[in-house]
C-alpha cells in the first residue's frame, strides 16, 4: 500500500511556486532537477505556468490518474485539499506544511479534521510538518531541503526533518548513498511501523537506520521491529535519554518520550541495535 508513496509514476503538487524560497517552490526544483522519469503536475490557480511548467488551477483540470498528492500549502488550506483529493480517488498524500499539534490547541484540532478526512476517504498519509521522501535510485526527490543524496542500500527513517539534512550533510562527505529517506514528521496516519514494514520487504534496502524522538503507537511499532531485525539490521538512535532532551522533542513533532530504560530493553529484546550518536548509526 506504500507502493504509490515509495514509487510514484504520476505525481500532483499544491503550492508548486516560482518563488525561490518557498516551500512549494524548492518541492517543485528538487523535484525536476532530481531527474524523476514520471509526471509532476503543478497545482497553482494563480499561475499559468510555474518554473517553466504547465501549471493546473485545479486536479480536473489535470484529468489524469494521481498516485500521490503531495501539499505545500499553508495548514489552514489543507482540509480542502484532502477532500478535493479524496473526490478525485488519491489514496495517498505527503503534507510537508507545519502547523498542526506542534503548535498547541489550535494546530491539533485542525490535524483533526485532516485525519477525519484521510479516513473517511480511504486515504494514506505521510506527515504533517515532515521534510519529504528521497527515493535516489528511482530520481525521486520530493523534499524542501537542499541535500542530494546518493543512490545506496541504507535506509533512515527519522522523525526530525533537521536531523535528516543533518545526516544527508554527513553523508555527502562521508560517501554514503541510501535506498531511502523517510522524514516522517508528526506522523498522523503513517509512522515507523508503515515504513518499516515496506522497508523490510523493498530491495534496495540492506539495512535500515531510525532517529527516534517518541513513539505513538507501541504495539504496532514494537511487532515491525521484531519482523524487520529478523531480516535485515535495524540501527536505532532515540532522542530523549535524558529529561532535557525528552522535553525538547515533545515541543518540537508532538511526540511523547516515555522511559528511557524501558525503551532501551524493549531495542534490545526486538533484535535492535541502539546507538548513541549519528557517527555511530553509520560505523
Amino acid at each position: 500500500y506504500l507502493t504509490a508513496l515509495f514509487t510514484p509514476q504520476k505525481i500532483a503538487l499544491f503550492g508548486a511556486s516560482d518563488r525561490e524560497n518557498s516551500v512549494g517552490g524548492v518541492v517543485f526544483k528538487n523535484l525536476l532537477s532530481s531527474g524523476f522519469d514520471g509526471k509532476i503536475f503543478a497545482i497553482n490557480p494563480k499561475h499559468e505556468t510555474v518554473q517553466g511548467q504547465p501549471a493546473f488551477a485545479s486536479l480536473d483540470a489535470v484529468g489524469e490518474q494521481i498516485d500521490l498528492a503531495v501539499v505545500a500549502t499553508p495548514a489552514s488550506t489543507i482540509p480542502a485539499i484532502v477532500e478535493a483529493c479524496g473526490e478525485y480517488g488519491i489514496k495517498m498524500m505527503l503534507i510537508l506544511s507545519a502547523g498542526f499539534r506542534e503548535i498547541g490547541e489550535e494546530g491539533r484540532r485542525l490535524e483533526d479534521r485532516v485525519t477525519q478526512l484521510v479516513e473517511r476517504y480511504g486515504i494514506r498519509l505521510m506527515g504533517p510538518n515532515c521534510l519529504g521522501l528521497i527515493r535516489p535510485d528511482k530520481n525521486l526527490n520530493i523534499t524542501f531541503g537542499h541535500n542530494v543524496a546518493k543512490p545506496g542500500n541504507v535506509a533512515l527513517v527519522s522523525q526530525s526533518g533537521a536531523i535528516c539534512t543533518a545526516i544527508l550533510d554527513w553523508a555527502e562527505m562521508n560517501d554514503i548513498g541510501f535506498s531511502a529517506v523517510v522524514s516522517t514528521g508528526i506522523g498522523a496516519d503513517l509512522d515507523f511501523g508503515d515504513y518499516l514494514d515496506y522497508l523490510v520487504s523493498d530491495p534496495l534496502t540492506k539495512s535500515i537506520l531510525l532517529y527516534i524522538e517518541g513513539i505513538s503507537d507501541a504495539r504496532r511499532f514494537m511487532s515491525s521491529l521484531r519482523a524487520a531485525a529478523r531480516i535485515k539490521p535495524v540501527i536505532a538512535l532515540k532522542v530523549g535519554r535524558h529529561a532535557a532532551g525528552a522535553e525538547a522533542s515533545m515541543s518540537h513533532t508532538g511526540a511523547l518520550v516515555g522511559s528511557d530504560d524501558v525503551f532501551s530493553a524493549a531495542l534490545s529484546r526486538s533484535g535492535v541495535l541502539r546507538v548513541k550518536s549519528v557517527s555511530q548509526l553509520f560505523a
